[in-house]
């Protein structure tokens, strides 16, 4: 394949990208503005026209763009993106988030030493974030 074919085929998904994530900004100011229009992961991804597991990817996406759309484990489940008035539930959202950091982190190390003993290696932990 030569390096303008690859470029192109960049471009495109690039710009695929950006029509995913602006589509699904829009299903979500549209359809789940405020908790009481929460929608589960099936519900948008009817709405998005895709899969599941790629409408998660989408999300993660956007969130790293700095929009706040909070999930919940709780019945109902789901995504939304909170109002005005849901600053205590976005809070709640964002305390899951830094457990889960922690934990996550808190696994790392041990974990970390365990591969340097074993391979008698040392990788070290570059935290970048």
């Amino acid at each position: 394949m030569t390096t303008a074919i690859k470029e192109l085929e960049q471009g495109e998904q690039i710009e695929s990208n950006l029509d995913n994530k602006s589509n699904l900004i829009s299903i979500l100011e549209t359809y789940a503005k405020g908790k009481k229009n929460i929608k589960n992961q099936y519900e948008l991804s009817d709405l998005a026209d895709t899969f599941p597991v790629e409408l998660r990817k989408i999300i993660r996406e956007i969130r790293l763009d700095k929009v706040l759309i909070v999930s919940t484990p709780h019945i109902p489940d789901g995504y939304f993106i909170p109002d005005e008035t849901e600053k205590e539930e976005a809070r709640k959202y964002i305390e899951r988030l830094k457990h889960q950091a922690i934990e996550i982190l808190r696994l790392l190390k041990p974990q970390w030493e365990a591969f340097n003993k074993k391979y008698d290696e040392n990788i070290q932990l570059d935290l970048d974030i």
